[in-house]
């Protein structure tokens, strides 16, 4: 991959990352359970573009949440409040899709919401 390529992949992360939040805002009110899985993507298409940026691309879910606890939290990066979020937000998002009776409540999916948004702006500012 040239650098152009992986400058231009990284920006097309950042804005999935983006369009995951504003539809996870969206749908929020209504869908709380399904916002989950949305800040959830927001945060992986994040991570993934930071991983990609120092070179470390990674294709599973598993192995984005590994590498950058290596490369980001390890390293003083983020904090490990933002490597639990992280984890978090992915136990969030597995339940809520792959177990049929797990019900987030919007107050739940509330508490997440700033968190998730401010990890995105952190990973944008070390991007710059």
């Amino acid at each position: 991959m040239t650098e152009e390529e992986k400058i231009r992949l990284i920006q097309t992360k950042i804005a999935k990352a983006e369009e995951s939040f504003q539809t996870g805002d969206e749908i929020l009110a209504a869908h709380p359970t399904f916002a989950v899985n949305r800040y959830y993507y927001s945060l992986f298409y994040a991570v993934s573009a930071l991983l990609l940026h120092y070179d470390t691309p990674v294709r599973t879910h598993k192995g984005v949440m590994t590498e950058f606890n290596k490369q980001c939290v390890k390293t003083g990066i983020f904090t490990r409040e933002e490597g639990r979020l992280f984890a978090k937000v992915f136990q969030w998002r597995n339940r809520g899709d792959y177990d049929d009776f797990t019900e987030f409540t919007q107050e739940d999916v509330t508490s997440i919401r700033l968190p998730v948004r401010e990890f995105i702006d952190k990973v944008k500012e070390v991007l710059e």
